[in-house]
């Protein structure tokens, strides 16, 4: 990879005056500025963006931080993020915090490296009291921030139980994340209202994350467990997934036996047979809309909403008794 000392090299010109050039921090001859540009095109030499803020004391890094890269929906806040940034010129640092402990060591290295904002899909550290850049949170985040980019979880949770009431629930059991979780919690507060309005018998089971371990945990429980649900409502499609190929190895009919309702309409929605119903929740749309407010913000630009939320749509497949289609 080319560095500096290669550029100034074959421009004829030394490091300082790259370096002058480059950060725009002081005078150039148009002739020498010609020579640098031509030796920049000819390495294909990149600056170190990390350098070139910490010496300009602004920057063009956005840090986001998310529980589970490998996590599709996040993957799709990711690549949202990553759309706008590319588009308004700015370079993104991608933290997974698997740990609560380390989300406050990412953000202290995000402050090391001069990040010009946040977008965070954790906000459980109140080291965010102390940071003076701006920042947008998103998903799970949202309480702990002024300005969020956030989905209607109640009325999300309010579709996935007014699905399986369509067919003719009995039994149902609910798996939620975390009461931790405040959006978890909106959520299983919307799918409660309409199973009790509708007189429905359901149980809660609190999953102990969002990973396939957990998943797997949940397959385990309703394996064991001596009551027979006719309709379970996961709280992400891989736990939606994981149920069905579990009754699919057991016999269990779905949905004639048990209808499955999944939650983001990612990839696992579709590689079931039948297809999971399921809530959508549009992850590169909540990315994009969380940069685009992030940027306007770095930018010094009007904010006309500091929390935007999106609405949830519902996509019916073979998993539930009722027709398939979307809107």
């Amino acid at each position: 990879m080319p560095t500096i000392k290669d550029v100034a090299a074959m421009a004829g010109v030394s490091v300082a005056t790259v370096s002058r050039y480059i950060n725009e921090s002081g005078y150039v001859g148009e002739n020498t500025k010609e020579k640098i540009a031509k030796a920049v095109e000819v390495l294909d030499y990149t600056p170190n963006e990390v350098a070139r803020s910490l010496y300009k004391k602004t920057s063009k890094l956005v840090g986001l931080l998310v529980p589970r890269i490998d996590n599709p929906y996040f993957n799709n806040i990711i690549t949202g993020v990553e759309h706008v940034c590319n588009d308004r010129g700015y370079h993104l640092i991608i933290s997974n915090v698997s740990k609560n402990e380390d989300e406050k060591k990412y953000i202290e290295s995000f402050m090391t490296n001069n990040v010009a904002g946040i977008i965070s899909a954790i906000g459980t550290s109140d080291i965010y009291e102390k940071i003076k850049c701006p920042i947008v949170g998103v998903d799970r985040a949202s309480s702990s921030f002024d300005h969020t980019v956030v989905y209607d979880e109640e009325n999300g949770g309010k579709m996935a139980a007014e699905l399986i009431v369509e067919g003719n629930a009995k039994k149902v059991l609910i798996a939620s994340e975390v009461k931790e979780i405040k959006t978890s919690m909106e959520r299983l507060k919307g799918t409660k209202e309409v199973l009790e309005i509708n007189g429905v018998d359901y149980d809660v089971y609190y999953t102990k994350g969002s990973d396939f371990e957990s998943a797997m945990a949940l397959v385990d429980y309703i394996d064991e467990s001596d009551k027979k649900y006719d309709s379970i409502i996961a709280c992400n499609d891989l736990f939606a997934l994981c149920v069905a190929l579990h009754m699919a190895r057991t016999g269990v009919k779905v949905p004639e036996d048990v209808q499955i309702v999944g939650y983001d309409d990612t990839i696992f929605s579709k590689l079931s047979n039948p297809q999971l119903s399921t809530v959508r929740h549009d992850g590169v749309l909540l990315g994009e809309k969380s940069a685009e407010m992030l940027i306007d913000m770095i930018e010094k630009k009007e904010i006309k909403e500091s929390k935007i939320q999106l609405f949830s749509s519902l996509v019916k497949n073979g998993s539930t008794r009722s027709e398939k289609h979307s809107f």
